[in-house]
Parts: structure tokens; sequence; C-alpha cells
């Protein structure tokens, strides 16, 4: 699934302020244009998308989650649930193969695995932090 929006201003400054809120989860498609029929500025932004190993492993914590007899790890789910979930020496196992490669994510794909858990399981939660 590949989200994209447009953001628009009357003002490159205008412009450049709103992509600056939210540049940790978008990157830009092209360079700022003018549309000549509305006289604002345009940007297309798509957002970070996570690569097929990555999405593996979330798809596997979800998976495992559903195996579960317990409660699922999702409930309560935020993104400040997760970071310290991710912080703790020992996770529940749905965690684990999430746990073994959080160190050496980047913030962008840590923010594009809390998104990716959001969306797959329609959970209306914190935004991530920009």
């Amino acid at each position: 699934m590949m989200s994209s929006i447009r953001i628009a201003a009357k003002s490159i400054d205008d412009l450049n302020l709103i992509y600056k809120k939210i540049k940790k989860d978008f990157q830009a498609n092209d360079s700022i244009k003018l549309n000549q029929e509305t006289l604002e500025y345009e940007l297309f932004l798509k957002r970070f998308e996570l690569d097929g190993s990555l999405k593996a492993i979330c798809n596997k914590v979800i998976d495992t989650d559903d195996l579960m007899d317990d409660g699922s790890v999702f409930d309560g789910f935020s993104q400040s649930k997760l970071v310290s979930m991710m912080a703790a020496d020992k996770v529940a196992m749905p965690w684990r193969p999430l746990k073994a490669v959080w160190a050496d994510l980047s913030e962008v794909k840590r923010n594009a695995c809390f998104q990716y858990f959001c969306d797959e399981l329609e959970l209306t939660t914190e935004s991530p932090t920009v």
C-alpha cells in the first residue's frame, strides 16, 4: 500500500513549514511546483514504506500475537509504548523478532514500523512524533 499526499500553500515559506513538520514520515516525490490554476505552491509526498524483510518481521509479530492465548500485545498500543518495550531487556514473545533488529533501525524505519502496525491492525492511536 503506497500512501501519498499533496500539500499546498500560498507561499514557499508556508509550504516548507508544513513539510518540515511531517518530513519524518514523508519523502518528496518531486520539487515544489506552482499550480497555475490555483496559484498555490504544491508538493507531492509519499509515505516512507518498509522494505520487504522488515515488513516480514512486522508480519511475524502480528501473526505470533494472533496465536497467543493471552491478551494482545497491541492492547493500549502507542508509539511511546513500542519504544519503551524495545528498550527493555526482555520483551513478550511476539516482539522478539523486531527486538532483534530494533537497535539497527533508523528513526524513519522505526516510525514506519509503528505506522505499519497501526495500518495493518486498523489501530487508532497517537501518531508518530514530528
